[in-house]
């Protein structure tokens, strides 16, 4: 099969495409949101894209003690993010090329409750075994500490700024759940994790989040928590 060549102003036409489409994706969320920093745009020469919420500065230097920044919401909760992009073929099969994720991050952090969770798709770094190539923190951090905790490190389907976005206004801890007959496929995830902690007073474990993952099996779950809690 002979594929058309596409050609750098081509590529950078769709770029510039995408960056609009993400913007639109913020905005159609702004019923919970108080307040958006200006984002950060790159396209390279070779079409290359690249998006970060607010800045690459920013977005790379995230701790507990960081100011509600990037995308801001009415509950002091927040959002910074980051995707690297092309428009290319996805595969040596593909018939038709399309925006390709290169890499993307997406980091949601909650102040009042110590909590955090964020996607990652980052290639090349690690191993599949402690490092799956679409995974997911999430968690709670002491006050006294400085940085936010790298693992555990759940594996987890990839994710787009719209469906972190979705995940965020219909919910708000270590449990996989796959029961189809419950809920729907935004409020419920048919394979899903939930992660987090609890606060001292409560009786009972939080029903949400619940974060979209990968199917698991017993021996899956055995090895997430040998590689995350007991390998130094």
């Amino acid at each position: 099969m002979t594929r058309r060549r596409i050609s750098r102003r081509k590529r950078i036409h769709e770029a510039k495409r995408h960056i609009q489409i993400v913007e639109g994706r913020i905005y159609r969320h702004f019923d919970m949101i108080d307040h958006i920093d200006r984002i950060t745009t790159r396209i390279a020469s070779d079409g290359t894209g690249s998006i970060y919420m607010p800045s690459v500065g920013i977005f790379e230097h995230i701790t507990p003690l960081s100011p509600p920044q990037g995308i801001v919401f009415n509950d002091n909760s927040f959002l910074v993010f980051k995707e690297i992009f092309r428009y290319d073929y996805p595969s040596e099969e593909a018939a038709e090329p399309k925006i390709i994720q290169l890499e993307y991050s997406f980091h949601f952090q909650m102040p009042r409750r110590q909590f955090f969770f964020r996607y990652d798709f980052h290639p090349g770094v690690g191993d599949e075994f402690t490092h799956p190539l679409h995974h997911l923190h999430a968690g709670g951090w002491l006050r006294e500490t400085e940085s936010l905790p790298s693992v555990p490190r759940f594996p987890a389907s990839d994710m787009t700024l719209g469906e972190v976005l979705e995940l965020i206004q219909v919910n708000f801890f270590f449990r996989y759940d796959f029961h189809p007959e419950v809920g729907d496929r935004l409020t419920h995830p048919l394979h899903h994790l939930h992660a987090g902690g609890w606060l001292n007073e409560t009786d009972s474990l939080p029903s949400v989040p619940r974060f979209p993952v990968s199917h698991m099996t017993l021996g899956e779950v055995l090895e997430l928590i040998q590689v995350n809690f007991f390998l130094n």
